[in-house]
């Protein structure tokens, strides 16, 4: 590594390049008993790093520290050492997964197998392909490859031999397997459900609503996202990650189409969609019929609503203490007399009313017991 690099250019991030106060860093050194005897490089372990560090607001340290280490040089009586698996064990695999591309690391170079039954090494049926040479460490060590098939859980069994450049009978083998698990899901994830759908009558423009998704099945962190346009450039819902999903919107009274994708930790994936039109009403309810029924007066009403009665004009508010409400519903009732006239106004769910001064229908008690008991 050269002393003189800048930040920007230094090979590895410490923590993950994390702004931390602390930073740790794992890496592999390579045997120097490995390199003499495998491809005559002959290196005495001793080595320099070098670190610059730079906080949040991009200042760097102008100098850069120096770290020196020692690899002692010893013959080589240890196992291969597995440090790392992707995915990492006990990881859950996709409903429709059948094989599983698995990338495990050593701390040296090291043949390696693998079987469905614990066995040694020279017996197990399965052969990874690994990077064994000098030269091919990485930060995590060198990297070992392998197809694996998945049913429900499977557990695997997994050997290594390290120096592969010597005499079968002079190299050492792990003594026990390393057990390498997959969960396969039991069922697949799936969108069971998505809100709103259909009309919906709405009171303002543009009016609130929530998009609600339901899902089964799959892993155990669902998380969903969702587009106006297809099931590109998605954006994921405010509230996600167990089977209820919501997002609240803000929507324009019109038609709308909304794209949903869900997927989990364990790579399912799910879509669906759901279209909905939502309608602004801005009109009060309207009267559909009126008649006089065991000495009330009757009205039905052509959506839900309330409906106040003055027996003077049309021009009063709904909340003044001489008015009279007639009920909440599909049919309103109050009291009839046949020398009476009734002023109505009728005002629905969202509020809308007759405009100011305006009645929804002005009964006359004369006229109403003239025909009989029904009017209009």
């Amino acid at each position: 590594m050269e002393e003189d690099k800048t930040f920007e250019e230094m090979n590895y991030d410490f923590s993950d390049g994390l702004f931390q106060m602390t930073h740790v860093s794992n890496f592999t050194l390579p045997d120097p008993n490995h390199g003499r005897d495998s491809i005559g490089l002959n290196w005495t372990g001793d080595l320099k790093f070098f670190v610059k560090c730079r906080d949040s607001y991009g200042h760097e340290n102008p100098t850069t520290y120096g770290i020196g280490v020692c690899v002692k040089q010893a013959p080589d009586i240890r196992p291969p050492r597995i440090n790392k698996f992707i995915p990492e064990t006990e990881s859950m695999v996709g409903y429709y997964t059948e094989n599983m591309s698995v990338q495990f690391y050593t701390n040296e170079p090291a043949d390696c197998k693998w079987s469905l039954t614990d066995q040694r090494f020279d017996s197990m049926e399965n052969q990874a392909v690994c990077q064994n040479y000098i030269g091919a460490q990485t930060m995590d060590g060198y990297l070992c490859e392998t197809v694996m098939p998945v049913k429900n859980t499977t557990t695997f069994y997994i050997r290594c031999k390290d120096q592969p450049w010597l005499n079968n009978s002079d190299r050492n083998e792990n003594p026990t397997s390393y057990e390498y698990v997959l969960n396969k899901v039991e069922s697949a994830l799936s969108i069971d459900s998505l809100e709103p759908s259909g009309d919906y009558d709405v009171g303002s423009d543009p009016f609130d609503i929530v998009l609600k998704a339901t899902t089964s099945g799959g892993g155990l962190v669902p998380r969903c996202s969702y587009s106006f346009t297809d099931y590109a450039n998605m954006i994921e819902f405010l509230t996600t990650g167990t089977p209820t999903h919501e997002q609240p919107l803000s929507l324009n009274a019109t038609n709308h189409t909304i794209f949903v994708k869900c997927s989990d930790e364990a790579g399912n994936i799910a879509f669906n969609s759901t279209t909905f039109n939502l309608k602004h009403d801005a009109t009060s309810p309207g009267i559909s019929r009126v008649f006089e029924l065991d000495g009330n007066l009757k009205l039905v009403l052509t959506e839900e609503g309330e409906c106040f009665a003055s027996k003077s004009s049309c021009s009063f508010e709904t909340n003044e203490t001489e008015i009279t409400s007639m009920g909440v519903g599909l049919e309103q009732s109050t009291p009839f007399s046949t020398t009476q006239n009734y002023f109505i106004r009728c005002k629905d769910s969202f509020g809308n009313l007759p405009p100011t001064g305006s009645c929804s229908i002005v009964v006359r008690g004369v006229d109403l017991g003239n025909e009989g008991g029904y009017y209009g």
